[in-house]
């Protein structure tokens, strides 16, 4: 691929990767599983949303409707999105999300069910080994996005192309899990373009899918494999601004009929260089 300096897609080998957690992920039951053996800290909870309501806490009458649409019975039926907001943007200086936090919920969930257990063990591990490399990891937001139903209404976590705009150089990660969502619909991760930056999609740093199309089909694209820890540049500059010459373009692969996918949202801080491998 072309490159650019401004513009970096890291990749670092991370716990997340364990092919033991990527399997559960292929079963179709795992929203239900994470529901379910997740041991969440007092005043969590997740924030609903099926194809036809707005965002809501979840309730047990909201049950019926993930397993319909994972398809558990019968063929999938409907779509949904369920949200944790572990924390805002305006809360970075919170130590919530971070290394000893994220330590404290692998505790809460040793006895919990294997993929409760493994992916907080995973975030953990994978935190403090950001920590000994004197960077720092927070997760920020999981969020399970489920539309195995190609009739259902459209569902995805971000529906254009964008760059950032709450995260500075290096700042952004993202890992997600995911599987076929059903027999010859793959399904897909986040999807980055990083030979162009924020500026390139307009003074706003998106662009609605059908002109990206037109004006940038032929870009280079990397779309992320499962439990890939990727990291990259938002376009937050040092002073609070926004610096379009920075911020790289990505868009999720949720696709009505073919998504069904664990996302986890991450602000990264990195104090070394030359440790991670380059993607562009």
């Amino acid at each position: 691929m072309a490159t650019d300096e401004k513009v970096r897609l890291l990749r670092i080998e991370t716990p997340l990767a364990d092919d033991r957690l990527k399997a559960l992920f292929e079963a179709p039951e795992w929203p239900l599983d994470l529901l379910d053996s997740l041991q969440m800290p007092a005043g969590s909870r997740w924030l609903f949303t099926d194809d036809s309501d707005e965002e809501r806490p979840f309730t047990l009458r909201d049950r019926d409707a993930v397993v319909s649409a994972c398809g558990l019975k019968r063929a999938p039926l409907g779509s949904f999105r369920l949200t944790w907001w572990i924390r805002k943007y305006a809360e970075r200086s919170s130590h919530i999300g971070c290394a000893d936090w994220l330590c404290d919920l692998a505790d809460r969930n040793r006895g919990s069910g294997p993929l409760a257990k493994l992916l907080t063990r995973a975030l953990s591990n994978t935190a403090f080994l950001a920590a000994q490399a004197g960077n720092g990891l927070a997760v920020e937001q999981l969020t399970m996005v489920v539309s195995k139903d190609p009739t259902s209404g459209p569902l995805v976590l971000t529906p254009h192309i964008h760059a950032d705009e709450y995260y500075g150089a290096m700042e952004s990660a993202i890992c997600s899990f995911f599987a076929e969502a059903n027999p010859g619909r793959e399904a897909r991760g986040t999807l980055f373009f990083p030979t162009l930056v924020a500026g390139d999609l307009g003074k706003s740093g998106r662009i609605e899918e059908m002109e990206f199309v037109a004006r940038f089909g032929l870009a280079d694209v990397y779309a992320s494999a499962s439990g890939e820890l990727l990291i990259y540049d938002g376009m937050q500059s040092l002073d609070g601004g926004i610096d379009l010459t920075r911020g790289l373009p990505h868009v999720s692969g949720d696709r009505k009929g073919r998504t069904c996918r664990l996302i986890i949202l991450m602000r990264y801080e990195n104090s070394r260089r030359g440790t991670v491998n380059e993607i562009a």
